[in-house]
């Protein structure tokens, strides 16, 4: 439910996500009727320390967007309010909107590096590793005619690029490239460098 659309630039959820995380965080507990949810809970949920939590509960009760009940000494109920709910609505649509120009922005560049592949004498690219973003290169693969294969054995990945017909790409989301035998494959391409241009990725 709190998938934030990716973003290779940014190093941490925006503060705005976490405010909306929080805001689904208490109207789910609310909806599933499990019972009230915990600060802690949301703080996990949202990756926050507890006192940034507080803050932001907090600055949600001045907007109007939720109530805070004490049960007992120790213990909050968190309610949401027609304001909060509409919130979430607002938010999800603008995020929405976001993530589908994003996913068309990349679909087009890993479109255009499967086509620069192809030219280049390349039968099959190969992903290595988590990506969120597998699916437009399978499409892409599909699409011009090359083979396409995901594997989570990064040592084998890094063994296959040593065949010139296959580009072995890395995910976005693993932080160095595959190894074969301790080294790092020497064409290693990461999909974080199909996104971005050089001067802005390194």
């Amino acid at each position: 439910m709190n998938d934030i659309a990716f973003d290779p630039q940014a190093g941490s959820v925006p503060e705005a996500d976490s405010e909306l995380i929080l805001l689904e965080g208490i109207w789910e507990a609310e909806r599933s009727g499990g019972g009230p949810v915990t600060q802690r809970r949301l703080a996990e949920d949202a990756g926050l320390s507890l006192g940034l939590t507080n803050a932001m509960l907090r600055r949600c009760v001045e907007k109007g967007w939720i109530l805070i009940k004490r049960v007992n000494a120790r213990k909050l109920h968190y309610a949401m309010t027609g304001d909060g709910i509409n919130e979430i609505a607002r938010r999800a649509y603008r995020y929405f909107r976001r993530a589908s120009r994003s996913v068309s922005l990349y679909r087009d560049l890993i479109e255009g590096f499967v086509m620069e592949r192809k030219r280049r004498g390349f039968a099959r690219i190969v992903l290595a590793g988590p990506s969120d973003l597998d699916f437009l290169l399978e499409y892409a693969c599909g699409r011009h005619g090359l083979l396409y294969a995901r594997t989570g054995d990064l040592e084998r990945a890094a063994r296959m690029a040593a065949s010139s017909d296959v580009c072995v790409v890395w995910g976005e989301r693993l932080t160095e490239p595959p190894r074969a035998d301790g080294r790092a494959a020497a064409d290693a391409l990461s999909l974080r460098d199909v996104l971005l241009p050089k001067s802005v990725s390194g």
